[in-house]
């Protein structure tokens, strides 16, 4: 009977060492991911025009409703021709194949297949002979068909015919204000378009439009530089007018000589005439990146960085823990281990590509 007992606290001794020993490791980094997600597998698409990739489109595993896909507008000229691009990145892309619709997707115009993509610097490119008959400055539904080997991926722009558009004019204006922003000299060229009021209010660069300052509008003391450049989305064009939308991300160092990340979303409203551009009306929005490992627990919170100031979050009934997101990751801290975890993201650190830095998806917080 001794025996026995002294085996039973011998194993509870263990137990509770080791209990207390993985407490100890758990606890032992301030910030710690609980699992990894898988990396984006989906080539990416885009059309050339004039030489300029534009309208990233992003895949599907499954046929969409294309009166609801309206993320971007491709215009085509008299020659309907279209030059499709795509970033196979990691995949094995054997055919393409493309469909237009009416703008309602009732009634299909046109279906071919192009067997055979050319390679040039990486990419793979289709060019399409459209041959329906499309009328005048009428939208229609584009989906291109991507054959993986394993599966098809589905791709979505409306395109629309016009003539007399100053696409390339819109194209290249758009990518030069942006990149100009990133230098105080070259941004002063820029301050002829803009609308400063003196009013005008803005203490961060969350949101900043054509009436912010030369300043504001030149991200001030950040001195950023761009980590991944911008690919142009066509928003809506016609031949007075063009609006482009530009996602880009972009770094700067802070004062602990720490990187901090940016994701910026530009909008471009533009009207093109007698060899004179107009900004008729200019929005950015900028969310910093929240990155656990760096200094942002103080006595009076979590630094959270430049962000809106609509927070999700929820704590448990004791206050102890909290969990958040910030841009499209989920995040916890214990205020009794002093400890960030990142629970939930599609985030590849510095090495992730435009598909791993999506945040069109929401999370909610159900309990904590």
């Amino acid at each position: 009977m001794k025996r026995i007992v002294i085996r039973i606290v011998i194993l509870l001794c263990i137990f509770i060492l080791g209990v207390a020993g993985t407490s100890l490791f758990l606890n032992s980094e301030d910030t710690n991911d609980l699992s990894d997600m898988n990396s984006a597998s989906l080539p990416e698409v885009t059309v050339e025009l004039d030489g300029i990739q534009v309208n990233r489109m992003n895949g599907y595993r499954q046929k969409m409703q294309v009166d609801f896909t309206r993320d971007s507008v491709t215009p085509i000229d008299t020659s309907k021709t279209l030059i499709i691009v795509v970033n196979p990145h990691d995949a094995q892309v054997g055919s393409l194949a493309y469909e237009i619709r009416t703008s309602d997707g009732s009634k299909v115009l046109e279906n071919q297949m192009i067997p055979n993509l050319t390679e040039e610097d990486g990419y793979l490119k289709a060019e399409l002979q459209l041959t329906c008959d499309m009328r005048m400055n009428q939208e229609y539904s584009l989906q291109i068909t991507l054959e993986t080997g394993e599966e098809e991926v589905y791709y979505y722009t409306r395109i629309v015919q016009r003539s007399q558009l100053a696409t390339t004019e819109y194209l290249n204006f758009a990518t030069d204000f942006y990149e100009k922003c990133m230098d105080a000299a070259t941004a002063e060229e820029l301050s002829s378009y803009l609308e400063t009021d003196a009013d005008y209010q803005s203490g961060s660069y969350t949101d900043v439009d054509i009436h912010a300052s030369l300043d504001q509008i030149s991200w001030g003391s950040l001195e950023p530089q761009i980590s991944q450049s911008a690919i142009p989305t066509i928003k809506d064009i016609n031949e007075t007018t063009g609006s482009i939308e530009l996602e880009y991300q972009i770094s700067a160092v802070n004062a602990d000589g720490e990187t901090e990340y940016y994701e910026v979303r530009d909008f471009y409203r533009l009207r093109y005439s007698d060899g004179q551009m107009r900004l008729l009306d200019f929005e950015r929005s900028a969310q910093q990146v929240f990155n656990g490992e760096q200094n942002v627990v103080t006595s009076e919170g979590i630094l959270i960085g430049v962000a809106d100031r609509d927070i999700t979050y929820k704590a448990n009934e004791d206050g102890h823990v909290v969990a958040f997101v910030q841009q499209g990751e989920l995040w916890s801290y214990s205020k009794e281990a002093n400890k960030i975890v990142r629970i939930f993201s599609f985030r590849q650190g510095e090495d992730g590509d435009f598909r791993a830095r999506r945040d069109d998806y929401g999370i909610k917080i159900m309990n904590v």
